[in-house]
């Protein structure tokens, strides 16, 4: 490759047609852009200016109307016997980078209709015979449930009932003290679909 001011004299002929661009790398490392005015003889291109860092053995690209720049990752490079190179590419598509650069957005979707009931709230209160009832608001849902009733005092099972087909309870007999209380809703196959905490005093 030869340059002479606007004039550079190509390794190869070049067909172009229309707009077309001459692309090169400088010594900084930055590829320029400069449209091509006019072709003689195949491979001397008359350029619009002078291409400013572009050296005798420099890689240039060509944009035409057939011919457009676009990214490749190489994969494989093979030799071939008249000199020439086949290159197998992977094309960058500009889209993906954007979902990277954006983030992706996923939206849950529901993968089944079955709901289970779920414990919504507790309501504790003293009555006149000085039990504790405990009456819980369940919601409407698909299964039958069995639930599960812990005590804990300072820390410590105080008491356990499990299989109780109601969530409701009245406890009697309480010693004085800080209690936590934990109901557990469970279905058929004994998994744990609800669960409420609540503290009481006695």
């Amino acid at each position: 490759m030869a340059i002479k001011d606007k004039t550079v004299t190509l390794d190869r002929e070049i067909e172009v047609s229309g707009k077309s661009y001459f692309s090169y790398i400088d010594g900084n490392a930055t590829q320029n852009t400069i449209k091509i005015l006019r072709v003689v003889n195949g491979n001397q291109v008359t350029l619009d200016r002078a291409p400013e860092g572009l050296v005798e053995y420099g890689v240039w690209s060509l944009a035409t109307q057939q011919v457009r720049s676009k990214r490749y990752k190489a994969m494989a490079i093979v030799e071939n016997e008249d000199g020439t190179y086949t290159i197998t590419g992977l094309q960058h598509e500009p889209q993906k980078e954007a979902i990277v650069d954006n983030g992706a957005h996923f939206e849950p979707v529901a993968t089944t209709r079955y709901q289970a009931a779920q414990i919504t709230h507790l309501d504790i209160g003293v009555g006149f015979d000085g039990k504790v009832n405990v009456v819980a608001d369940i919601t409407a849902g698909d299964g039958a449930l069995t639930y599960e009733i812990k005590i804990i005092k300072a820390g410590k099972l105080y008491r356990l009932d499990k299989g109780l087909t109601s969530p409701n309870i009245s406890l009697d007999g309480l010693p004085d003290g800080e209690y936590q209380l934990v109901i557990y809703a469970k279905n058929a196959r004994g998994q744990v679909v609800s669960e409420k905490i609540a503290n009481l005093c006695d």
